[in-house]
């Protein structure tokens, strides 16, 4: 039912990945000696199979506009130790740790541009609240990361033992799939994509309190959230902005944006 690509012998594959990153290693590492640029060159050839099923394979999804050139100037860069280590330590264990999925949500963050965010879901919910980007656009939530990176995981723990004449390796089923009718099918979320007044997606721009029918929020019987630029609101918001508690409302409900799509640099889709 599946196949997947086999790992080449490790000195071919180091020799291959010295080829490849060298020359983009001399810039993005220029202030190392040359043993530090030797050992960020052997760590990132040890994260690139959990880095390559991480931003989408034949087996994974991908991050719309968030493709495999930005993951590799991520984990090439001088600085990117931790995202390094996040992408190696996929596939070394078929139980992913907390530690790891958090790792790897950090490392989701950084995919996006954030330089601060550790939370994939205050991320997410700063990028919508901005509108400067739709809604395919966004990061998953972190619900449907998890899951993704339990997809990637397995993927990568699959490359790994490929050289192994037979592995003791389960079926993909709990890891990011499960099987229905005999069929193997993604797992993507296990919440909403977001709260019910969200998906409608009705916002307004109302400047006098949003108490007449030219709020279109109110013409749709739904409360003014965060999307709506609003002032003086009375239909579900304060003076300071969307309640506490409709915020954290928010955060709790995941939004799948494990996407059929690389960015631009990529000339496939997965």
């Amino acid at each position: 039912m599946w196949l997947f690509w086999p790992a080449p012998a490790p000195g071919n594959f180091k020799q291959g990945c010295s080829y490849v990153l060298v020359p983009m290693l001399a810039g993005a590492t220029s202030t190392l000696t040359p043993l530090q640029k030797s050992m960020v060159l052997h760590a990132v050839c040890r994260a690139l199979p959990g880095l390559h099923a991480f931003t989408g394979c034949d087996s994974t999804s991908a991050f719309v506009g968030r493709g495999k050139k930005t993951g590799l100037a991520l984990i090439s860069a001088a600085s990117g130790g931790a995202a390094r280590q996040a992408m190696t330590q996929l596939g070394t264990s078929l139980k992913v740790s907390n530690d790891l999925l958090d790792m790897c949500e950090q490392f989701a963050c950084k995919l996006y541009g954030s330089k601060t965010h550790t939370s994939i879901n205050e991320l997410r919910y700063e990028m919508f609240c901005s509108k400067a980007s739709q809604s395919f656009q966004l990061p998953p939530t972190q619900d449907a990361l998890h899951k993704h990176i339990l997809r990637a995981n397995y993927q990568t723990a699959v490359w790994i033992h490929a050289l192994v004449a037979k592995p003791d390796l389960p079926g993909p089923d709990g890891h990011g799939w499960y099987v229905a009718d005999g069929q193997l099918k993604v797992d993507w979320m296990d919440q909403q994509p977001a709260p019910s007044e969200l998906l409608e997606f009705v916002s307004c721009g109302c400047q006098t309190g949003c108490t007449s029918a030219r709020c279109s929020c109110l013409r749709a019987s739904l409360p003014c959230t965060d999307a709506c630029h609003c002032k003086n609101c009375e239909n579900g918001r304060t003076l300071d902005g969307i309640e506490l508690g409709e915020t954290e409302e928010f955060y709790n409900y995941p939004y799948n944006s494990d996407a059929t799509e690389s960015d631009e640099d990529e000339a496939t889709s997965t």
